[in-house]
């Protein structure tokens, strides 16, 4: 991470044990509670080393989102990768005016390359078409604003209940990962590991069994295993897409050669005079997966070129010392 507020989750989608959870700016709690002077500069640290980021930091999604629309859209049976839909660069999508972050569009393009690509339209049209109270089902069933079942404290995440006047226009922005979305690094983490999984949410898990001081195991960990988010062949199809985000899209840079990658980029958009959040998730071996790796840059900007790179490094110490 370079000393750039951020976070890494590394998990394994079998069964939800997590092999990495780590929060940037980190500290020494031994070198901040030394005296009440140590202990008052750290608790006015503006850049907030006390969050444990992974678990409690609420970022807004950018287009890693997307992968739950499109997941969404295709189950509800409003599209599949090959349906066609146009992007014109800037369209009033219902009540809202969407831009894509190709400004002169893509033209008529396949959900696939849509996300692979990061159309916004495109992600956009089909929230449209879902409708904010399925779209809000959707979110439920990956249990996407729940806090993850583990011993430490969590955050739950945010989402506009889409009532009101505003309610197609912040609907639309969520089907795309802005608006009044915020969510945990944990909760795309669970996202992709759904998908890497076969569309079934498992709870993560920090231990793997316990063991008496002569070794005998005591307990071992089982997957806690949530609802059926989405249809296996609705997950097989999204994880399909992620991998063409890899082989032709945004996610060039988890092009390994050696492994098969699938995975999805974002740069969450903050407002006036901020960079955009970085995103990079992804899973491997593409065909049999053990390892999802879910990284956040704060303000970082490009999540393939800042978020990726971090992301690719983690993902391929993982699955060394996993074979």
């Amino acid at each position: 991470m370079r000393g750039r507020p951020g976070a890494v989750i590394a998990m394994d989608p079998r069964d939800g044990a997590l092999l990495c959870l780590y929060s940037s700016p980190t500290y020494d709690a031994e070198a901040v509670t030394r005296t009440q002077g140590d202990y008052d500069v750290f608790t006015l640290d503006p850049s907030r080393p006390e969050l444990n980021r992974p678990l409690q930091g609420l970022y807004a999604p950018g287009s890693v989102f997307k992968i739950l629309t499109a997941a969404a859209a295709i189950d509800a049976g409003l599209a599949d990768p090959e349906t066609r839909l146009r992007c014109g660069g800037s369209e009033r999508v219902g009540t809202a005016t969407v831009k894509c972050r190709r400004a002169s569009g893509h033209g008529e393009i396949s959900v696939e390359t849509a996300l692979a690509d990061s159309c916004n339209i495109v992600l956009a049209k089909l929230t449209e078409q879902l409708g904010p109270e399925r779209f809000r089902d959707y979110v439920k069933r990956f249990h996407l604003l729940d806090a993850a079942n583990l011993p430490l404290p969590v955050s739950n995440g945010r989402m506009s209940d889409f009532s009101g006047p505003k309610a197609e226009k912040l609907a639309v922005a969520a089907g795309y990962g802005q608006g009044e979305t915020l969510i945990t690094p944990m909760a795309i983490a669970r996202l992709t590991a759904t998908i890497a999984r076969g569309g079934q949410v498992v709870q993560p898990s920090l231990v793997a069994r316990v063991t008496s001081p002569g070794g005998t195991v005591l307990k071992q960990a089982s997957p806690e295993e949530l609802d059926q988010a989405v249809s296996a062949e609705t997950a097989r199809a999204v994880a399909g897409m992620m991998r063409a985000t890899v082989e032709s899209g945004t996610g060039k840079v988890a092009d390994l050669g050696w492994v098969k990658v699938a995975a999805k980029t974002g740069s969450a958009e903050l407002g006036a005079g901020q960079a955009p959040h970085a995103w990079f998730t992804c899973f491997a071996p593409y065909d049999e997966p053990r390892v999802v790796v879910t990284v956040i840059v704060e303000n970082g900007g490009s999540g393939a070129e800042t978020a990726g790179p971090v992301a690719v490094e983690v993902l391929s110490a993982a699955l060394t010392d996993s074979d």
